[in-house]
């Protein structure tokens, strides 16, 4: 009995738990197809908001479409009256080409009865032109003949009266010069050395190093040929070199080639204030002459050197240029000045070696005692310039 209770019990609490169960299941279904209604109904609602919006769309493109009929309706109203206006302006314009065409045919008769006047006249014109041009042609040759007389006469009148002028004007200046050259005052004329004689001749001084050179000149018994600048502030140098029996020779007193080979006249400037300064510091006129740069090259103005070499010969005076060098127009050493010294004289029997005692030339002070002993030892007598030695031109005595 005991047992059957219990198994009864255990039934029920089974069917009791299918019950459960199976309310479960009905409650979860219930649910679910609750759950899925709502959301139809909102998709629903969804889609009716959707439809009423295109709904409202449909109504906007039908008002734009009314008023889209009612804009095409005006244009072809408009084309219409644009049509009948061109047809309007054709018919006038037709009218218009129909009276320019019979105005044309006017114009053209008329055109060609101008233009056969205006052939005619032009005609004439030309006639008229050629014996004008006939006529101004034998009148120009005329005229230029007779003014190629007068201006060959005229051009030949005044060059007489320039190299008149220019002859007499040298000439007094020439003479003046000379006149004041007192016979007590002459430079001291060194006759020629026979045998193989050399010339050595210091440019650009005096400066500093002028009395070292000097010194050295003195230890070795050589005499030499000083051309030199415009340098007041060595006033005593020009003193000294006469004074130790040397020559003294005119160069330049500002050694600018543009300014100095411009003219004459700039030429002759230059010369005298060196030319003068020189007589009134050592009362001595020099009588020797190197021009500056040389008598040649590509400094020089052809014309102003040969005027001023018959100046030189009208005072009395040779000028100078040089056929050896000791390169010290460039820069050199020492050695080199001597190498350069030697080779360029040695194959010579009266070298004029130039060499320069301007400031900055010390190289050519220090090898100075060599190229003096060397040239000693080769044989040469040395000599001062004069006019009455045979003159170095470039390009004329050169290997002499």
């Amino acid at each position: 009995m005991r047992k059957r209770k219990r198994m009864y019990r255990i039934l029920l609490m089974s069917m009791t738990a299918v019950f459960l169960a199976v309310c479960g299941m009905v409650l979860n279904t219930w649910l679910y197809w609750n759950n899925q209604k709502k959301l139809q109904e909102e998709q629903m609602e969804k889609q009716s908001g959707s439809i009423r919006g295109l709904a409202a769309d449909i109504a906007s493109l039908e008002v734009l479409l009314e008023s889209a009929e009612d804009e095409s309706a005006a244009l072809a109203s408009q084309m219409d009256w644009e049509q009948r206006l061109q047809a309007e302006l054709d018919k006038q314009a037709e009218d218009a080409l129909k009276l320019l065409l019979e105005a044309s045919c006017d114009m053209e008769s008329l055109q060609l009865k101008n233009e056969q006047e205006l052939l005619r006249i032009k005609q004439l014109q030309r006639e008229l032109e050629r014996k004008q041009y006939e006529a101004s042609v034998a009148a120009s040759a005329e005229a230029s003949r007779q003014e190629s007389i007068a201006a060959s006469a005229e051009a030949s009148r005044q060059e007489s009266i320039a190299a008149s002028a220019e002859a007499s004007r040298q000439e007094s200046i020439a003479a003046s010069i000379e006149a004041a050259r007192p016979e007590s005052s002459a430079a001291v004329v060194t006759p020629p050395v026979s045998g193989k004689t050399v010339y050595i001749t210091f440019d650009d001084g005096p400066s500093y190093l002028t009395e070292q050179v000097l010194d050295i000149l003195d230890e070795y018994g050589v005499k030499a040929t000083f051309f030199v600048t415009y340098q007041p502030q060595y006033e005593n140098m020009y003193r000294e070199i006469v004074k130790r029996g040397h020559t003294i020779g005119i160069h330049t007193a500002s050694h600018v080639y543009k300014t100095i080979y411009a003219s004459f006249d700039n030429w002759l400037a230059d010369f005298r204030k060196v030319y003068d300064y020189v007589y009134h510091v050592t009362g001595v006129y020099p009588m020797v002459y190197r021009f500056p740069g040389g008598s040649t090259g590509p400094h020089c103005n052809s014309t102003v050197i040969n005027q001023a070499i018959a100046f030189l010969k009208s005072i009395g005076m040779e000028y100078f240029d040089w056929n050896a060098v000791n390169g010290d127009g460039g820069t050199v050493t020492a050695q080199q000045s001597y190498e350069e010294a030697i080779k360029t004289t040695l194959p010579r029997k009266h070298p004029v070696l130039l060499m320069h005692d301007a400031a900055g030339k010390e190289t050519t002070a220090a090898s100075l005692p060599g190229i003096l002993k060397k040239l000693k030892e080769c044989g040469y007598n040395f000599g001062t310039l004069s006019p009455q030695v045979p003159p170095i031109h470039q390009g004329s005595q050169w290997d002499y």
